[in-house]
């Protein structure tokens, strides 16, 4: 089939300018980890330096350099200033690229013990932004979640996930591939077989306006989920921190995002024939894309907000669910912290036409990131199959780790990833955000 070329340019559009406020504190990477031997730790001014390596070595001696670049090369976990401790060096004569603050006050051997720092995505002058791929990608699965609930007939993919889980290549690049490509079976039908023809083409998020590095801190994370010795379960932490570049909560960015307003030509070309799936992509089309201006926004706030929703109550019925069994004191803040701050700020946004809460980046469990709450849903929770079987067909996958886990509490992930606090106590999820429409 030969595709016609539609001009994105010439389209009418509806276009949005949105504000985003950070919730919890939230990590966008970029790819890059900063090293040890790249920043300097001042434990008096209780921050981290992010040193201009260039404008310090520019600044002394060709000698000098010499002696230094043989220390760097030989200090394998340092910071920059401790290697030339016997110098003396300054914070005022460090060059920064930027300062980095503490979430909490963490103790100086808990800071000692970092290797590298996983970087925030940042223009060229070290200003961090939240890209615009990151808020179309929740956009995309939050509508996909919502109409895979709504419309009986997309069962039909989710029974053919099913059937594919029983082909699923033991390892190597056969299992890469399928793991990449296995959501096909439910983005494709509703969205588009082809990037050409993919209805969400014609949805541009921009990226937001960069702000100050001063917004973002150091923040230690760490993955915890129920352990068992000697036939006792408990929740505790795999002592392993991550530690990540954070936007801080209370941030706000300005951005936009823009939607064509006509989908004639757009018809024309692909939804000519009257099979299942354009019939689904036109309903979306119709329900969503082609709403008037305001409704279009309300449209897109309240399907979001569902899937927000639905990930916040999972995620707390996995804290009660744990707490009843296991009794253990770091799970009660978890459970508080939802019940008195992400659950009223939902509220609150719910009860608005122009607010919706997103989540976005790393340090997040499956369902934020993919309609695996709703496979749950189908599959266990209406009794098509047990959870162990469920588990066992998706684990094929290499999904998950810890199965007896999985088995015993019946959730799946097991695990989740929270900031922790000076003590190494959990404190909050990561990755929340409130996006409002300015008029």
């Amino acid at each position: 089939m030969k595709f016609k070329e539609i001009n994105l340019k010439s389209e009418k559009r509806n276009n949005y300018n949105i504000t985003y406020e950070i919730i919890t504190p939230t990590h966008i990477g970029n790819g890059e980890k900063l090293p040890k031997t790249e920043l300097a730790f001042f434990s008096k001014k209780r921050l981290i330096r992010k040193v201009d390596i260039d404008k310090f070595f520019s600044s002394i001696s060709p000698q000098e350099i010499s002696k230094l670049s043989d220390s760097i090369k030989s200090a394998k976990n340092d910071y920059f200033n401790n290697i030339f401790s016997s110098r003396s060096i300054s914070s005022q004569e460090l060059e920064k690229q930027y300062d980095l603050k503490l979430s909490y006050n963490y103790r100086d051997a808990d800071l000692h013990k970092i290797r590298e720092i996983d970087s925030f995505i940042k223009t060229p002058l070290f200003q961090p932004y939240l890209p615009g791929s990151s808020i179309k990608g929740w956009l995309r699965t939050s509508i996909l979640f919502y109409y895979m609930k709504r419309i009986k007939e997309t069962n039909r993919y989710l029974d053919q996930f099913n059937e594919q889980l029983d082909h699923v290549p033991r390892g190597g690049r056969n299992l890469y591939k399928m793991k990449r490509d296995i959501g096909d079976i439910f983005e494709n039908p509703l969205f588009g077989n082809d990037p050409r023809q993919d209805i969400f083409r014609y949805f541009i998020v921009r990226d937001t306006k960069p702000v100050s590095y001063e917004n973002l801190a150091l923040g230690f994370i760490q993955i915890y989920h129920p352990k068992e010795r000697r036939g006792e379960a408990y929740f505790e932490s795999l002592k392993f921190s991550r530690y990540l570049e954070l936007l801080q909560q209370n941030t706000k960015l300005q951005g936009a995002f823009s939607i064509v307003s006509d989908f004639s030509d757009y018809r024309e070309e692909y939804l000519q024939s009257s099979n299942f799936e354009n019939k689904l992509r036109d309903y979306i089309i119709k329900k969503v894309f082609e709403l008037p201006h305001e409704e279009l926004f309300q449209k897109i706030a309240d399907i979001s907000n569902i899937l927000a929703k639905n990930i916040i109550r999972y995620n707390y019925n996995y804290l009660k669910t744990l707490n009843e069994k296991l009794s253990s004191p770091i799970i009660e803040p978890l459970i508080k912290f939802y019940e008195e701050t992400l659950y009223p700020i939902y509220d609150e946004v719910a009860k608005t036409d122009d607010q919706f809460l997103l989540r976005l980046g790393g340090a997040t469990e499956w369902h934020s990131k993919t309609i695996g709450a709703e496979l749950m849903e189908y599959f266990v929770n209406k009794g098509k199959i047990d959870f162990s079987t469920f588990y066992n067909r998706l684990n094929r996958l290499k999904l998950f780790k810890g199965g007896r886990m999985h088995k015993r509490f019946e959730l799946a992930p097991i695990s989740r990833s929270y900031l922790v606090d000076n003590m190494n106590g959990p404190r909050m999820p990561l990755g929340w955000v409130r996006a409002k429409l300015e008029h």
